[in-house]
């Protein structure tokens, strides 16, 4: 299988994320089967999540736990 890794740069703050094309909601949560529908969803490794969904509670931290950022692949597969 030939698979691709294509670097995604995101501004990743605490009400949105934004990259070059586009601009959401900063929640991220993984979905527990594959949706029916595909709006806001993102695929990545056999999983799918919900972007744009309910954010965390602000945090003086955001690097104290990875709770902030465990659920948003580094990564994604092309």
């Amino acid at each position: 299988m030939d698979e691709k890794v294509i670097p995604l740069g995101i501004d990743h703050g605490w009400s949105h994320i934004k990259t070059c094309n586009s601009c959401f909601v900063s929640g991220v949560a993984e979905l527990g089967s594959e949706p029916m529908v595909y709006e806001n969803i993102l695929e990545y490794n056999g999983k799918y999540y919900r972007i744009g969904g309910e954010r965390l509670k602000v945090q003086e931290n955001k690097v104290c736990n990875e709770n902030y950022y465990s659920n948003f692949p580094s990564k994604i597969r092309a």
